[in-house]
């Protein structure tokens, strides 16, 4: 799907270009500023809407976010809703013209996206970094970023939900409202069934919250590892080595070896 926005077929230069990119990325950037702008009332929303640029493209969040920060069963909370912008590319490219050759380029559309976070009751303004609010999306989205133990964290939790469907725990408050398979049905023998399922779902919770624990583990091993070759990768290295990699940036952005007789570099 083309994204939406002025365009111009016509071939232009690189600076150019670049120079369009940002006078696009930036009068977007005016208008929304760094961090997630709420709005409760239509009128909000209307005079946020008429700072962009009438075809800023605009998307709505495929799912609720939430307030990572925010623990629901201690706090109070409420859902209100959040504009942000965000990058698109265009799928077809333009024409750019680089030393007389023409080559294709991908332009990088700013939008704004809008959609619904749960914060706390108190809180002002939405956070800059929000998760997805179902288990399954946060796992989805984490199994993406490689997080192994955020994904079996999620899939953990979602087997519990499962679980509580199924049959109650002594655990279960006395006041629990969620509705349950077994309510629906008078057949004594499908409730005992659904209930042996139900043990059975929180059994592999319990062990997916066991590798969990090991994945983490292994991952803080790991960054441990890391940092400790770092830190001797950074003792070995010498002062040599240093002016070497310094004189690759000094050249890299465009300046000569031409010296002023004292040995620096101009």
């Amino acid at each position: 799907m083309t994204v939406p926005g002025p365009r111009d077929d016509a071939p232009t230069d690189w600076e150019t270009f670049h120079q369009q990119q940002a006078a696009a990325a930036a009068a977007v950037q005016d208008a929304l500023g760094d961090e997630p702008v709420e709005f409760t009332t239509a009128g909000e929303l209307a005079a946020l809407m008429a700072r962009l640029p009438p075809h800023t493209p605009v998307s709505i969040v495929e799912t609720v976010h939430i307030d990572p920060r925010l623990n629901l069963d201690d706090t109070s909370n409420r859902t209100t809703a959040a504009a942000r912008s965000l990058s698109l590319v265009d799928p077809d490219p333009v024409d750019v013209v680089d030393d007389g050759e023409i080559s294709r380029a991908n332009r990088v559309i700013p939008g704004v996206e809008l959609g619904a976070v749960i914060v706390g009751q108190d809180t002002t303004g939405v956070p800059s970094i929000t998760v997805p609010f179902p288990a399954y999306e946060r796992a989805v989205e984490a199994l993406g970023d490689g997080d192994l133990s955020e994904v079996l964290r999620c899939q953990a939790e979602l087997l519990t939900w499962m679980a509580s469907t199924l049959a109650r725990t002594d655990d279960d408050p006395d006041d629990a409202d969620d509705e349950m398979i077994p309510e629906w049905t008078l057949d004594e023998g499908l409730r005992a069934q659904v209930a042996v399922e139900g043990e059975r779902l929180r059994q592999a919770a319990a062990r997916l919250d066991t590798l969990r624990a090991r994945v983490a583990e292994q991952d803080a091993a790991v960054d441990v590892t890391d940092e400790a070759e770092a830190i001797v990768e950074r003792a070995v290295r010498s002062p040599a080595d240093d002016l070497a990699a310094a004189r690759e940036d000094y050249l890299a952005d465009g300046h000569t070896d031409d010296g002023d007789g004292d040995g620096d570099l101009r």
